[in-house]
């Protein structure tokens, strides 16, 4: 059986100052660090809308797109991951268009709707 090992003449001073340096106070960063502050510009709700509609949003600060999470049928799916590739376009664009279509060609139905939906409040 193997007699216990001497670890005491090893030299553990890197490790403990990795340890410090790893847990000190941001106030003890580096001043580059400090001085690299990304300022992002902030867009009233106006320009967030217009930004909406134009589907321009990501990484912009007050402009988040509205999001569903939908799930569809395989052959669904392949139609429209197929059909906007064949037209060049992403996902969402696709299915925005279509619908869009569908907007236009129901718009009174639509419209009675809304009329509808309004009058319970």
């Amino acid at each position: 059986m193997a007699g216990k090992k001497d670890f005491s003449a090893a030299n553990t001073g890197r490790v403990y100052s990795a340890i410090t340096e790893a847990t000190a106070d941001p106030e003890q960063e580096p001043q580059q660090a400090q001085d690299v502050q990304r300022t992002r510009k902030e867009y009233n709700e106006q320009q967030a809308q217009e930004m909406r509609q134009a589907g321009t949003t990501q990484g912009r600060k007050g402009c988040k797109a509205l999001r569903i999470n939908m799930a569809f049928t395989p052959e669904t799916h392949e139609y429209i991951t197929t059909m906007a590739r064949v037209k060049g376009e992403s996902i969402t664009d696709f299915v925005n268009h279509v619908l869009k279509q569908s907007m236009a060609a129901n718009a009174e139905l639509y419209e009675q709707a809304k009329a509808f939906k309004e009058s319970f409040k």
